[in-house]
């Protein structure tokens, strides 16, 4: 899938959450636009390029799961998601090697 097809029922279906909750409708979208951002910055892959690869899909709802189950500004734990920096770094421009 790529992530220009996520959904919002997708997002919140993969969060877990209620549907018909107009507030986590509400909050998904800026988390949507941060982690395309995220992805944006980090590969220097542009919407098109970022649908190139369909595991920056799953890279995608990491951010967004990650976003909103962090929402306060106590932070539990600073470890980083090995998985999310895999897959990021399959794809990143920036990289010289």
């Amino acid at each position: 899938m790529k992530i220009s097809a996520v959904s919002d029922d997708y997002i919140i279906n993969y969060l877990r959450e209620d549907p018909t909750d107009a507030e986590v409708r509400t909050m998904i979208a800026p988390m949507k636009t941060a982690a395309l951002e995220y992805l944006a910055a980090h590969t220097g892959l542009d919407q098109s390029g970022l649908d190139q690869y369909e595991d920056l899909t799953f890279a995608y709802l990491m951010l967004i799961e990650d976003l909103y189950d962090n929402r306060s500004t106590t932070v539990s734990s600073s470890t980083r998601n090995k998985t999310l920096d895999t897959i990021l770094s399959l794809h990143s421009l920036h990289n010289i090697g």
